[in-house]
């Protein structure tokens, strides 16, 4: 049996590695190694959930409730980038999930706790330096002829002689956390669908960090933690789901306002933010607020062009023998759902003052240039 797995690893092990060991990194043959799991001809998956309650400070029941939710919230994210009419070679979470007894030999299996894995799984995972992993989803078979994955999710025990171990900076008992458990199986499911870690540098404020190789560890960390709790609507015990990971939304807030921004938007002195509205695909408007300053409308932008951009995230490689895409002539990739960005242009006219020339660039961060003296300038970066 051949596993492919995409897991997450606690600092220990990279540290380690990075203090004298061999460590490499370059071009490799992933063929269909990083295949989304299921593409749209599987209409079906059945799961099973097996929990060591001894090993794990989670009930089955509730784990079983947020195993239900992270599945939901992909789907969510994958049809709003459907229904966007992006660019896209293949469909993905288009299935319906059903939980079956593990008897049943399903497709995928969630599995908590050491002692809910086999000689095979357990002997793969110490290959892997089992004591350093949070979480990990391995494919253990594929049917390349109908592009259909089998496999398990393990997510590590955080009581007992095989819990993790993150040392003394790691929050203990995680898993009792509604919120740490939730974000770790939505990562390991996140890989089930075939979206691939991510690079961490500019999306940690957006949900789009979910998916970098470091966000579980991050999340598990107690200051992330402490900072998680000082964000407004996160509550530890309940699941926080994530939303706009692959479209960003257009209504955007930006509360890191200088005074050059502020002079070239006609903000008053009192807001410490300004919000791009978008009323149609022609206008947005913009308005600004502070402590004690209530929401005012400071402008509008009058849209002239937008383009929208996409950089593909999941790929799927057809295997020669496959039968579910007609054959791609010699390039045997399909790219399919990425992360989206739009820019529009247009003429921003404020309240008071001239109108001016301004491109917004929805991003993972807002950027703003826009028009002054005759010249195009950073405004918001």
């Amino acid at each position: 049996m051949v596993f492919l797995a995409l897991g997450v690893l606690l600092s220990t092990q990279s540290v380690f590695a990075a203090g004298g060991g061999w460590i490499g990194s370059g071009g490799e043959i992933y063929k269909n190694g990083r295949n989304p799991w299921f593409v749209e001809n599987t209409e079906t998956v059945r799961y099973c959930v097996v929990v060591d309650e001894k090993s794990v400070s989670a009930s089955a029941d509730h784990i079983e409730i947020l195993i239900e939710t992270a599945i939901a919230n992909w789907k969510r994210e994958f049809k709003k980038y459907d229904e966007a009419r992006l660019f896209t070679e293949f469909r993905v979470a288009t299935q319906e999930f059903i939980q079956v007894p593990c008897q049943r030999n399903p497709e995928l299996k969630f599995q908590f706790g050491w002692s809910t894995l086999d000689t095979e799984q357990a002997a793969y995972l110490v290959s892997q330096g089992a004591e350093s992993i949070l979480g990990i989803a391995v494919r253990t078979d594929y049917d390349d002829v109908q592009l259909r994955g089998k496999g398990f999710i393990y997510i590590a025990s955080d009581l007992g002689e095989h819990r993790y171990d993150g040392g003394p900076d790691t929050v203990e008992r995680a898993w009792q956390y509604d919120a740490l458990l939730y974000y770790v199986i939505a990562h390991e499911f996140g890989h089930v669908l075939g979206v691939p870690h991510v690079g961490a540098d500019h999306f940690v404020d957006t949900s789009r960090f979910l998916m970098a190789e470091q966000f579980p560890e991050y999340v598990l960390r107690k200051a992330a933690v402490d900072l998680l709790k000082q964000t407004p609507g996160f509550d530890l015990n309940r699941p926080n789901e994530f939303k706009d990971f692959f479209v960003l939304p257009r209504e955007r807030e930006q509360c890191r306002l200088g005074a050059y921004s502020a002079k070239w938007f006609g903000i008053p002195k009192e807001a410490k933010c300004v919000r791009l509205s978008r009323v149609d695909a022609k206008k947005y408007l913009v308005s600004a607020r502070g402590p004690s300053l209530d929401e005012t409308l400071v402008g509008e932008i009058e849209v002239t062009g937008t383009r929208t951009t996409n950089d593909s995230l999941l790929t799927l490689y057809l295997d020669p023998g496959q039968v579910v895409f007609p054959p791609n002539g010699p390039w045997p990739t399909l790219f399919g759902p990425g992360f989206t960005y739009d820019t529009i242009v247009g003429v921003y006219k404020p309240l008071q003052g001239d109108s001016k020339a301004i491109s917004v660039a929805f991003d993972e961060k807002l950027v703003v240039i826009g028009e002054d003296s005759g010249q195009m300038n950073f405004i918001l970066r």
